[in-house]
């Protein structure tokens, strides 16, 4: 049995039951970009020609990418949990799931770990990022694991902005607006994020086995995938503050926190490197990026959200403008 799903802009045919994602319809246009999902019925083991690229620590998840050059394809690989090889330069997905990992932790790994970096193989400029809509614009939040992503735009969302995505955001310029389509409607949560945001405790499903994290479902599906212009970026700062504190980046800092925050398969294709770069060079140019820091207190959110909605008449209003040019950062504190 197949089933049809949409991922960003992005059609996906899967073989593979992904309840996490909408189904869609198969479009009148047919030349929407498609991936393919199905089991391996092939046993890695028996494979000729594996050649290790890149190894991520542990704290990335642990993942480890090769090259099957009698196949030619990519693999990625989760050590005791699953491989995901990716042929037809990546359009086909071939999973194998270990015994170790359930269902929960393989459609996650496929879903946040596997996608995300499908798209960007395919020339798509993917950042690790949670979104909200906030007055028809998107402000997103970017930054390491951990620092509160998922947190911040649950805590806007309970306000009453639309909720677009946890993890991952598809940037891309079109006729002078920077826009951006979210991956797919999602937010996961650590147990004590879900007891201090939440008066009442949400519907929630397991993430991975691994992890204690939870799914909170149901979420608003999304209305459309069309591009919605970005308003904004902040980059969610490590380590504990006491105070909420706003640092307006400079073109240059706002370049290199979109290029690190990038999803990226193969990170030694030099040629797919130097297009997110120049990708992000030109959203850095026109879209205000900011370094966030504030206290993790959830008492506290509120005023970091007003923080945020303080500095609207900063942000873009659709259109990429004129670029902006400062090379010093404003601070602002509350």
């Amino acid at each position: 049995m197949e089933f049809i799903y949409g991922f960003a802009d992005f059609l996906i045919t899967s073989e593979i039951e992904l309840p996490e994602l909408e189904a869609a319809r198969v479009p009148d246009d047919i030349g929407q970009s498609r991936l393919f999902i199905r089991p391996s019925a092939e046993n890695s083991s028996c494979i000729l020609g594996i050649e290790q690229i890149h190894e991520w620590a542990p704290d990335d998840g642990g993942m480890r990418l090769e090259r099957i050059t009698s196949r030619h394809a990519l693999r990625l690989q989760f050590p005791g949990l699953a491989e995901f090889t990716c042929l037809k330069q990546g359009h086909l997905i071939e999973v194998r799931k270990f015994q170790q990992a359930n269902p929960e932790t393989l459609r996650h790994l496929l879903l946040d770990q596997v996608l995300p970096r499908i798209l960007a193989h395919l020339g798509e400029t993917v950042l690790h990022a949670a979104a909200v809509r906030v007055g028809g614009n998107i402000i997103g939040f970017t930054g390491a694991s951990g620092v509160g992503k998922s947190t911040l735009s649950a805590a806007f969302a309970a306000d009453g902005a639309e909720l677009l995505s946890d993890d991952g955001i598809v940037l891309s310029a079109e006729r002078g607006i920077f826009s951006a389509v979210p991956t797919y409607p999602s937010l996961r949560l650590w147990p004590e994020t879900l007891m201090g945001l939440y008066e009442q405790r949400p519907t929630v499903a397991p993430m991975a086995h691994y992890s204690t994290k939870q799914r909170v479902l149901p979420l608003n599906p999304l209305a459309t995938t069309a591009p919605i212009p970005v308003a904004a970026l902040y980059v969610l700062a490590t380590g504990e503050m006491q105070e909420v504190k706003i640092v307006r980046l400079s073109p240059r800092a706002s370049c290199m926190a979109i290029v690190s925050n990038c999803f990226q398969l193969d990170v030694t294709d030099t040629n797919r490197a130097a297009l997110i770069f120049h990708a992000a060079s030109e959203i850095a140019q026109h879209v205000p990026v900011f370094s966030l820091g504030f206290p993790r207190d959830f008492a506290r959110l509120a005023e970091v959200k007003n923080a945020i909605l303080g500095q609207q008449g900063m942000w873009a209003h659709g259109t990429a403008g004129a670029p902006i040019q400062a090379e010093t950062a404003l601070a602002l504190a509350w």
